[in-house]
């Protein structure tokens, strides 16, 4: 059985989220969406993801949480974070491996997608 291409874009803005969603389909990626960590949970128990890119600050349940819950679950998840303000510095503390600030160029998640893990 073929490795699936799957990531999980997680963004309450719903225009950020489809867009990258339709760009990456179109890349040749399987991907799946949610608008809350909490709904980025419940899938990310149900597939077997290789990428997570999350918002940053979503209500309750930040990004960065979720980060830190998703690497529990799957330990060699690749996880980026596309948010509005500079994740730069506080990415540190968290799993994340990249971090793209808004607005994306969807060429450059793709290319580190596309890339090898940053710990391979």
């Amino acid at each position: 059985m073929p490795l699936r291409l799957l990531a999980l874009i997680v963004d309450d803005d719903f225009s950020s989220r489809v867009v990258l969603a339709i760009a990456l389909r179109q890349a040749g990626f399987e991907v799946r969406t949610a608008a809350s960590s909490q709904e980025a949970l419940t899938l990310l128990q149900s597939e077997p993801f290789l990428w997570l890119i999350t918002d940053g600050d979503m209500g309750s349940v930040s990004g960065y949480d979720l980060s830190r819950e998703a690497r529990r679950i799957y330990p060699n998840l690749r996880i980026a974070m596309i948010s509005a303000l500079s994740a730069g510095p506080r990415i540190q503390d968290f799993p994340i491996e990249k971090a793209f600030v808004k607005p994306v160029a969807v060429e450059e998640v793709i290319s580190w997608m596309r890339a090898p893990p940053a710990n391979a």
